[in-house]
Order: structure tokens, then sequence, then C-alpha cells
């Protein structure tokens, strides 16, 4: 249940989840009294399953940093893509920091809200963008306004995007796109896509069905198909828009160009500063500056792309693939591995190869 730590927003209606939390738990004859992991929670049992109930203490548009330490410590399965019906549903009297990647395609009305203080308006035919760790709050919406949400995280849009992912990168972080404007006929072929792609995460309507053993290829395949056409929208839109100038952006750029044509992405920030003929110290404010993320988590984003690649998509051996990525041993790279990936590199592919997709 999501809201406010504190008395004053006790009775508040944006801690109506707290309160839900708080009922849910009396039903049941049981305390939020355990703490840890930026919340208070405990487990109740309805009809034998075991159901945990948490109120993060965080303030609420941080409580994705609760959510991801339970994720981790309860072994929750990594979910890389989210369908939201309708943004409306992030309305709320504080803003929300998004942890996905935001694709979302209004079909009619309209729709004003805050990107990290910018404001941007939303109107039918276009496709509102939006990287992680952006501050959202929802200022009004039409009452007829209806869009459809895709959600990917870091690693699901690597994973897809693979060489492209430059095009996204540069259109989030230097270009700063925030809307791109679509013709009915282009929207009416993302339409078409999302149903595609709901159809293939919804588990019981493909339990039975000759398509189920490849649904993890046949989503992916869905989602490349329309994020490259976004990416084409990206390069046009930006060609009629004057370029920013500015020294950082341009280090910037030339700093994702790198992590893209390198084949070894794993390597200290310091190699990738001496090329660019600047201190690392710089490179990282340049990075935080413009991505909210420090060259040290680009690097690590692209080094998992890569080992996440080489493990599913190729039958090289563990030892083959330490090397291509630069590690210095297959000890260094499991160790690497099991610290991101919670698992062996040995499991990690098995699970990569496995028949089902996360909801």
């Amino acid at each position: 249940g999501l809201g406010n730590p504190g008395e004053k927003y006790e009775t508040t209606r944006h801690n109506v989840g707290f309160i839900t939390a708080d009922l849910l738990a009396d039903a049941f004859d049981t305390e939020l009294s355990l703490k840890g992991m930026l919340c208070l929670y405990n487990t109740i049992r309805v009809n034998g399953e075991k159901i945990l109930v948490v109120k993060p203490q965080t303030y609420m548009n941080l409580s994705g940093d609760c959510v991801g330490q339970l994720a981790r410590y309860y072994k929750v399965a990594n979910e890389d893509i989210l369908i939201i019906d309708n943004i409306k549903v992030l309305a709320n009297p504080d803003p929300v920091r998004l942890q996905m990647n935001m694709v979302a395609s209004c079909q009619k009305g309209n729709l004003k809200l805050e990107v990290n203080g910018k404001t941007v308006e939303v109107g039918k035919n276009d496709i509102f963008v939006c990287p992680p760790n952006s501050v959202v709050d929802i200022i009004e919406f039409s009452s007829d306004f209806t869009c459809v949400a895709l959600c990917v995280t870091n690693h699901g849009m690597q994973n897809i995007l693979r060489s492209h992912i430059n095009v996204w990168n540069r259109a989030m972080y230097v270009d700063k796109v925030s809307v791109i404007r679509m013709t009915s006929e282009e929207m009416l072929f993302y339409a078409k896509f999302t149903e595609l792609v709901r159809l293939c995460l919804d588990e019981e309507r493909m339990e039975h069905s000759s398509w189920n053993p490849y649904r993890r290829e046949i989503v992916e395949t869905l989602l490349k198909t329309a994020l490259l056409a976004l990416c084409n929208a990206f390069t046009t839109e930006v060609a009629d828009v004057a370029k920013n100038n500015s020294s950082t952006y341009d280090i910037f750029d030339r700093f994702l160009v790198m992590l893209q044509q390198n084949e070894v992405k794993h390597k200290p920030v310091e190699f990738f500063a001496q090329q660019l003929c600047i201190t690392p110290k710089y490179l990282s404010i340049v990075c935080k500056r413009h991505s909210n993320k420090t060259a040290i988590e680009w690097i690590t984003e692209y080094t998992l792309s890569d080992i996440t690649y080489y493990l599913r998509s190729t039958n090289k051996s563990i030892k083959e693939i330490s090397g291509i990525l630069g590690f210095s041993n297959t000890s260094f790279f499991g160790k690497y591995v099991r610290e991101h990936f919670k698992m062996s590199p040995l499991k990690y592919r098995m699970s990569l190869r496995g028949n089902s997709i996360n909801k």
C-alpha cells in the first residue's frame, strides 16, 4: 500500500494505500510490525497462499526503491515489460518518479504534465516518451483522454534494441525528446502492436497455444519492430530542430557512442575519459548531469546487456564469453554475474533459455 510516512499525512487522500494495508492486516489479526528494506511489513495467509503486506517508508515517489529491495530479497521474477492501460492512474497529489522507460500512445483527448519541471502537452496521435528516474506530475487531462503506456526496463531496452540502443539513449538524454507527432495510420500500427504484446503477456490465454514456447522471442521481436520505428521517428524529429551544441552534451553523446562501438565495455571509467581527453571525475559529472546516472552505471548497463546477449543467443562457453567481454578470468566473470543477476552464469543462461516469459 502506497503512502507517505508521518503523522501529517495519516488521514490524507494519498495515504489510502497505507490505510488499506492496515485494514487488511487487521482483518487477519496481524500487525505490520516487521522493519527492514525501507518498509513496515508482515505476511498473511489467504486461502492457503502467503501474501506479503507492505507499507514503504520512503515517500511515495521513491517507493520503487523499497519494492526493488523486496523483489531482490524474495527473488521475485524480473519484469522487463509492463502495459498500463491508462496513465491517468499516475495522477497523484505528489509527483511520481518512474522506474522504467515509458512509451505512451494517446488515442484521444489531451494531457498536460510536468516532466522534471518541464511542461509537456500530449494530444491525439502523440507518443509521449520518458526515461527512468524522471519525475512526472500530471497536471490535468480531458475527460475523454485515452492512452496506453508501454513500460520497459533499461535492461529490457538494451536487450531488445542492441546495436540501435544509442538512438534511444541520444533521444532521451541528449536531444531530450518528449513527444513525437504521429499520423492516424502510424497510431493504428501502435494500437495493433500493443494488442499483440498484451496477448503474448497473457499467460492464461497463451498456456495452451502453439506459440507459448516462443513467447519471449515473439514479444521481443514485436517490441524491436515498434521501437525501431520510433527510433526512426526520433531521427526525423531532431533533424528539424537545432542541435544543442553544448560541450557537455557533445561529451556525453561521444561517450555513449564509444560504449556502443567498443566490443569490450567492461573497462574502467578512466579508459573512456582518456579517450575523451577529460578526467574520470568530470566524465561522471557530465553523465550525472544529463542522465542522472554515473559513467560507471552506464558502463555496467552496457556490459550486462552484452552478457545477456552472449549467454542467451550464442553457444560459446562461459570461458569464451568472459574472454570476449574483457574479464580477466572465469572466476571474476562469475562473481560479476552473480552480483548483478543473483545467480551463476550457467543458471542465468538456463533461465534466459527457458520457455516462459514474465507477465
